[in-house]
């Protein structure tokens, strides 16, 4: 693993932190931070994880619809089952809680990688 893809790895680690710290504000920062250095390196295996979080953080902070533009991006690049199902969960659970049709999930993702 590279420096740049470390940093990003570490971002994401502060950013899980930081959400269940009960501070879903900077955890948002640091999961967006390191999805922008993950978009410089070839490493593609926390991408998924990374959406999620920034998924998570955005739901934590009120922000559903734009919650539910994050966890399709891990569902299209998961790799493990856990990705898969953390990202169909929280999109039940979207739908479940009426933050908008299922033809929502699709369009531009929190951030341009």
């Amino acid at each position: 693993m590279g420096r740049v893809a470390a940093q990003a790895q570490c971002l994401k680690i502060l950013a899980d932190v930081a959400r269940l710290r009960g501070r879903p504000l900077d955890g948002l920062a640091h999961a967006r931070r390191a999805l922008v250095l993950l978009g410089r390196t070839d490493e593609t295996v926390s991408r998924p994880d990374t959406h999620l979080t920034i998924g998570d953080c955005l739901r934590d902070l009120g922000r559903p619809e734009e919650a539910r533009r994050s966890y399709p991006y891990g569902l299209t690049d998961a790799r493990t089952t856990r990705t898969t199902e953390h990202a169909r969960t929280a999109l039940a659970e979207l739908d479940a809680a009426g933050t908008g049709a299922a033809d929502q999930r699709t369009g531009a993702g929190p951030l341009a990688t």
